[in-house]
């Protein structure tokens, strides 16, 4: 009950301490036209350049219909609370139950998972759908019962829909299962490689243009070590003491499948990005290696005090609190206010209420924007760093910064907001527009109460507003 109430009021807590990051709004975004049957240009193709179908966005846009920004932050606060309740499942079947509550304290205040319960993004659905679908595995591989087959199909495909990452486990599972007979035979190998391989069939062109998107997408990237050893001594803790499970001549066996499942993500992690938003793809690791890491802690208390039992169950608990505060005080979950690292947006909003007019065409260097500004104005009406095709008076078609460029010395815009954003494209649009301005006014500058930038609007000039002449885009 206390782990439950920890893990909630952690993730619950105070869901507006910050305007939407852009990978939550641009989901509701892709929702919003899923649910339509309408998808705008330029993004008529998020399948594209998105890491899962739309089941998450769909998620997403119904909580953002319902109650905004907080419900969305919300439904992402009961997901994580859900996987905190799946770790237990999963690891009191693979390990015992006393393994399965140490395991979910240690869950409900990592920093990591906590986090990816607070922005709401592909991942909160992803890792609590994954969590769900591996207790019914650990389920179905004790009882060998059709419907935790079932179950294991239906909810690590839904992980799937919302990030095609867990992919990568789908192998290991289908070998293990197929040592469990007919039953999962029917119910969970053959669904669940007919469901991916009709996936891949019908959306092949998505996937082979997200392939070549995503192998030269690098503006988050960074050094894996660093990131993930160096800077972060809460996942050493869980990585050394996960160690010791495989001592255990108890638990060896299944410690040492909880690696496998650790390190396949951490392999093609390293393979493919170590990147900024290790925060988010860090919890498929720790899903396997927290129960690891419990199961290695009382292991040595067992070693310890061998001839006690009293003394195991004493020091077992007061190590598996100490492990879990540890690891939480390590990873700064006290300090959540340390992981908000996108602009906070308000002044603009502030500004913009009861101003933007549906003919405007407005720039903006964060894409949350189109999630603030639709409706009134459509995508087409709203451009961000990351695509822009611009056709110039000369009937040029134009990438880029010669894009922006031309847009700008032909007056394409109404208005321009500039808040840094996030990102290296971010920062190519800023560079490229800002000997462009000449023909736009500055309404407004505010320092983001968040990173300390400013934030700036400028406003096309009433002089060269007359002859703005509008283009194709």
């Amino acid at each position: 009950m206390l782990i439950g109430v920890a893990a909630v009021d952690l993730r619950a807590r105070h869901p507006l301490y910050n305007t939407a990051y852009m990978d939550e709004s641009i989901y509701v975004v892709y929702g919003r036209m899923f649910l339509a049957h309408h998808f705008e240009t330029p993004l008529a193709t998020p399948l594209q350049w998105s890491f899962g179908w739309y089941l998450w966005p769909a998620m997403a846009a119904l909580a953002d219909r319902i109650g905004g920004l907080l419900a969305l932050r919300e439904l992402a606060a009961v997901l994580g609370s859900l996987t905190v309740a799946a770790t237990y499942g999963f690891a009191s079947r693979v390990f015992s139950k006393t393994i399965g509550v140490a395991a979910a304290g240690v869950m409900a205040l990592l920093a990591p998972a906590v986090l990816v319960s607070r922005i709401a993004t592909r991942d909160s659905g992803s890792i609590c759908f994954f969590a769900l679908g591996m207790w019914a595995f650990g389920a179905a591989w004790q009882d060998n019962k059709k419907k935790h087959w079932a179950l294991a199909t239906v909810f690590l495909f839904a992980a799937f829909l919302c990030k095609y990452l867990v992919a990568i486990f789908f192998p290991a599972l289908v070998l293990l299962a197929l040592t469990k007979g007919k039953k999962p035979l029917l119910m969970f190998i053959a669904p669940i490689s007919a469901a991916c391989a009709v996936y891949a069939t019908c959306y092949r062109a998505d996937l082979l243009h997200l392939l070549r998107y995503g192998s030269g997408y690098g503006s988050l990237r960074g050094d894996s070590f660093n990131l993930y050893v160096i800077t972060r001594w809460d996942l050493v803790v869980i990585g050394w003491l996960a160690l010791f499970a495989l001592a255990s001549k108890q638990w060896r066996v299944r410690a040492a499948w909880m690696w496998l499942g650790a390190l396949i993500v951490c392999f093609f992690q390293w393979q493919t990005r170590a990147d900024y938003d290790f925060w988010k793809h860090v919890n498929y690791a720790l899903f396997f290696l927290v129960p690891a890491a419990a199961a290695g802690v009382l292991f040595l208390v067992q070693q310890i005090f061998k001839f006690s039992y009293a003394k195991q169950l004493q020091c077992g608990t007061a190590a598996i609190l100490a492990l879990a505060m540890g690891a939480g005080y390590l990873g700064k979950v006290q300090s959540p206010e340390q992981f908000v690292f996108w602009p906070n947006v308000n002044p603009a909003l502030e500004f913009f209420a009861g101003r933007i007019t549906p003919n405007d065409r407005i720039l903006v260097d964060d894409t949350v924007f189109r999630y603030y500004f639709n409706p009134p104005l459509s995508q087409g009406q709203i451009t961000d760093p990351m695509y822009f095709l611009y056709r110039d008076a000369s009937g040029h078609d134009l990438l880029g910064p010669a894009a922006y460029k031309a847009a700008l010395q032909e007056h394409a815009f109404t208005y321009i907001v500039l808040d840094g954003g996030v990102g290296n494209e971010a920062a190519m649009l800023n560079e490229a527009i800002r000997p462009e301005l000449a023909g736009y006014q500055l309404q407004m500058r505010a320092v983001d109460r968040v990173r300390g930038h400013d934030i700036e609007i400028y406003s096309l000039n009433a002089a060269t507003a007359d002859n703005q002449i509008p283009r194709e885009r």
